[in-house]
């Protein structure tokens, strides 16, 4: 796998308070907010892992030895303050420059020079306390910047891009109805259902394809991924072939439809009619639901080592279908929005399962700076929560809590101590 970026290839641009997933394609424009577009094309040739400096008059990156993290205040710190805020009034009267001005100025003279005529034109930035003036130039420096990470497509920046932990939108995403989860959620999963090299997972999920991408990550060449599919449905390898650009994605990705009786091999599959498709189909072409009885075989030769349910309307019926095939010793992982979904899982599995649990997924960005570090205030509120088990081997006969006194025969005495 080359460093270089080439055309074709999906690349994880960050900076700003922007996050984009971009492929690289001949007119695909690439939009990072207020800090303008630039043509995607213009990335082929450099390094994952490089910075870029963004033109926005000749719409294109270029490769900069700057980092958008570093300290870009020149203020005294060692001075006594004496400075407060209790006169700030946000009236948004404060800045004389409008914003047809500010645009002027960043497009003629750069950003740098905005910073200063910004500082200039403020009426309250000399009363700001020393804090406040780094935390202004911070900001502006973010919304006005023009410096970009690149980086590959990975689990914890997909997901971050799906979902934003901070400065979340409002707005429903395009595809509304697959499930999208923060990248807290993805890392829980995948660390509670030990998804590992060489490892075979059956998973059940409505995040299209996403899920799936996160796990053959992690399985290795030798791995197998089950995923189980509703009637009419498709595996979507978009993820996993396409931005995150795993080999060997149909051979190690088996999908089956969802049919008890399919899946216990007590029904044939139903292959697709003429009245369905009246395109011929050739044996290269054809699609893993057709293989559904392959996957099947697969699952009845052999349970698997984990089990992936992330279902937002009734995960328990996918449990009576799918709890089956899952190995003594093997990592159960569900996921719901709603803990009502989870509690009669919680109770269902407890004489089948041990170190049962329920738990809720968040976690917070913190600000981390001398005299200052407090936790990020907008953020996502909630991320679902989480049942997760380890399967055990049912117990015939289970030894009851409190054994009941044995009655003691004629003439035994009673023991004293």
């Amino acid at each position: 796998m080359t460093d270089r970026i080439k055309e074709g290839d999906f690349v994880f641009v960050s900076g700003g308070g922007s996050k984009r997933l971009v492929e690289v394609k001949k007119g695909q424009v690439v939009r990072m907010g207020r800090s303008g577009a630039a043509n995607a094309l213009t990335l082929v040739g450099m390094r994952f892992g490089e910075v870029v400096s963004l033109d926005h008059n000749q719409k294109k990156f270029s490769v900069t030895n700057a980092y958008p993290d570093l300290d870009l205040s020149e203020i005294n710190k060692d001075e006594a303050e004496v400075n407060d805020n209790r006169n700030l009034v946000d009236d948004n009267r404060s800045q004389q420059l409008s914003k047809e001005e500010v645009a002027a100025i960043r497009k003629e003279k750069g950003v740098d020079e905005l910073l200063n005529t910004l500082v200039q034109k403020s009426t309250t930035f000399e009363s700001k306390t020393s804090f406040s003036k780094e935390k202004y130039l911070r900001k502006k420096k973010k919304k006005y910047g023009t410096l970009f990470k690149l980086e590959r497509p990975a689990i914890d920046n997909i997901a971050e891009t799906h979902l934003p932990t901070i400065n979340p939108s409002d707005d429903l995403p395009d595809d509304a109805r697959s499930i999208r989860l923060r990248t807290d959620t993805v890392a829980l999963l995948l660390h509670y259902g030990n998804i590992c090299y060489n490892s075979r997972v059956l998973v059940y999920d409505r995040t299209n394809g996403s899920l799936e991408g996160y796990v053959l990550s992690r399985l290795g060449e030798e791995g197998q991924l089950f995923q189980v599919l509703d009637q009419n449905a498709q595996p979507n390898t978009f993820t996993a072939s396409k931005m995150m650009g795993l080999d060997q994605v149909k051979q190690r990705w088996k999908a089956i439809p969802r049919n008890r009786g399919f899946l216990l091999g007590e029904e044939e599959e139903e292959r697709p009619t003429t009245t369905t498709s009246t395109r011929p189909v050739n044996e290269g072409q054809v699609s893993q639901w057709i293989k559904g009885t392959e996957a099947r075989q697969l699952l009845l030769e052999k349970p698997v080592d984990s089990l992936l349910v992330v279902d937002d309307e009734n995960p328990e019926k996918a449990m009576d279908d799918l709890f089956p095939f899952l190995a003594p010793g093997g990592h159960l992982v569900v996921y719901s929005p709603f803990l009502e979904d989870l509690t009669p899982l919680f109770l269902k599995f407890r004489n089948s399962c041990i170190n049962i649990n329920i738990s809720e997924t968040w976690y917070r960005h913190h600000q981390v700076l001398p005299q200052r570090t407090h936790p990020t205030v907008n953020m996502s509120t909630a991320a679902g929560y989480l049942l997760t088990a380890i399967k055990v081997p049912p117990n015939p006969a289970p030894r009851p809590r409190f054994a009941e006194k044995r009655p003691r025969d004629e003439g035994e005495e009673e023991e004293t101590a």
